[in-house]
């Protein structure tokens, strides 16, 4: 069986995954957070496969909880790459400014002056990362999204919702 590279996912997240997004965000005002995980097994039972198997896995819940899903769905899978579609809060850092932790004094990034909601979508390679992001835009009667951003050169990512891609050992 031959794994999907970093680049062909990248191209599944933009081909499929975020237009799903968009399309679900046009018609219902919000995106349902969901993972989406491409494994060598059948993420049920752990049998091995001839070929990767796409998961779609809808999450709600305690946070604790969906993160502990996301992980034992992504082991189970054996998970060549996970892709986690999400609403939040952003907060960008210029790349000359010194370090500002974003949470300093707050509870959520919600309080942050600088706070921007987006929706958001990771994906998590065993060779790389991306990140989208699509600004949700509330000026007007009905949401909108703003143009997508993109960073594809990510080389990890940090946050409770991460690191579900165990890193494949060397042959």
């Amino acid at each position: 069986m031959t794994d999907l590279s970093f680049e062909q996912t990248c191209r599944l997240a933009r081909e499929v995954i975020i237009p799903g997004a968009i399309r679900n965000f046009t018609e219902h005002g919000e995106v349902v957070p969901a993972s989406f995980v491409l494994g060598r097994r059948d993420p049920r039972t752990g049998k091995a496969l001839d070929k990767l198997a796409l998961a779609i896995v809808p999450l709600a819940g305690d946070k604790d909880a969906v993160r502990a899903l996301q992980q034992r769905v992504c082991d189970r899978a054996d998970a060549v790459a996970h892709i986690y579609v999400t609403e939040g809060w952003s907060v960008t850092l210029s790349d000359d400014a010194p370090f500002d932790d974003p949470y300093e004094g707050r509870e959520t990034l919600e309080q942050h002056p600088d706070r921007e909601e987006v929706i958001l979508i990771t994906l998590e390679h065993k060779d790389g990362g991306a990140m989208w992001k699509l600004p949700i835009l509330r000026d007007g009667t009905r949401p909108t999204l703003g143009p997508l951003q993109e960073d594809t050169g990510m080389a990890a990512m940090q946050g409770r919702m991460t690191g579900y891609v165990r890193k494949q050992p060397e042959a």
